[in-house]
């Protein structure tokens, strides 16, 4: 009896290049693959409680909690088609026995490391205020900074940490670095320096954020952490919305403490609440774009299909966040 895969994407996500070659990949591997086929991007938890019970292995964004594995009854592997996984609660699939992937691969550090250049080019230069003045017939011509010299903050030094600091290399900018988990080598190649997350905030003129949406970083930016960044500085957020405390940057933004702000994720993006930040002129967001190219998106999604491969040949796939 063939393995079977429930695949919790619609086909668009899944193949968004549609050259079938994950899905080809999968089928010589002999499984049989069920697709989500409704209206939406991805299958809802309702569905995936009554379809999942006789899947061998998951692919999906994750929205694997207690409720899903308990009717999960032959699950074994649940590989997340991104890199966050703070929407499944792999404590309880660690005691459900079932593992838990993430899609990583550089692509998609590559995509996310230029989504955050593009906000700080866009940031900096008031785009979306000159946008609009430009289009309404008032023609000003702002004096503005270069970046040129200027010096950026990088929170979370992994993967697309590193590529941003390699994306700014020829801006000749100052690169700092904080990361509970430093990686010399690294910053010694880009000519980073590892500091206090203090200091960073202290001497940049940016921040760029990229850590993972855990519980230690809920909120780790807010009206405290806010008021010890540089007077004038601009916030970059390509990470997790949940990482930032959107009121207190609102009171940043409108208290003229920052000069400026733009996220590619918000705290309850996709559910079409509004929020007082999108109306200033010096706040910029985009809708969690960042891995969203054909290229990150086609690696990710063999990467899946090779983690569901590896793992039932008896191999250990990469990324694991359990073993």
């Amino acid at each position: 009896m063939k393995r079977k895969i429930l695949i919790g994407l619609n086909r668009y996500d899944f193949d968004p290049s549609n050259n079938h070659v994950a899905e080809n990949y999968l089928l010589e591997h002999g499984f049989e693959l069920s697709f989500f086929e409704k209206e939406g991007d991805h299958m809802r938890k309702a569905e995936m409680i009554e379809r999942i019970g006789d899947a061998d292995a998951c692919i999906h964004y994750g929205y694997l909690d207690r409720d899903v594995l308990a009717a999960a009854k032959k699950l074994k592997i649940m590989t997340i088609m991104a890199v966050g996984f703070d929407t499944t609660d792999v404590a309880a699939c660690k005691e459900h026995n079932v593992r838990v992937t993430i899609a990583r691969c550089p692509e998609h550090a590559q995509g996310v490391a230029e989504v955050a250049m593009t906000l700080m080019l866009v940031s900096n230069y008031d785009v979306i205020k000159r946008h609009h003045e430009t289009t309404a017939g008032h023609f000003h011509q702002y004096v503005g900074e270069q970046m040129y010299g200027k010096t950026l903050g990088i929170v979370g030094f992994g993967w697309i940490g590193q590529r941003l600091a390699r994306l700014v290399m020829p801006y000749g900018m100052r690169v700092l670095a904080y990361d509970p988990y430093p990686n010399p080598q690294a910053a010694f190649a880009l000519d980073a320096e590892y500091v206090s997350l203090d200091e960073l905030l202290k001497e940049s003129d940016f921040v760029s954020v990229h850590i993972p949406g855990t519980p230690e970083n809920y909120h780790l930016f807010n009206d405290a952490t806010f008021a010890k960044m540089k007077q004038g500085a601009q916030f970059i957020n390509t990470s997790r919305g949940v990482n930032v405390d959107e009121d207190a940057l609102y009171r940043a933004l409108t208290s003229g403490h920052l000069k400026g702000a733009a996220l590619d994720v918000m705290e309850n993006e996709g559910e079409g609440k509004m929020h007082p930040l999108y109306q200033l002129e010096n706040f910029c967001v985009l809708p969690h774009t960042g891995g969203h190219n054909l290229r990150a998106r086609n690696a990710m999604i063999m990467r899946c299909a090779k983690n569901i491969v590896e793992f039932f040949e008896g191999k250990e796939p990469p990324y694991q966040l359990w073993k």
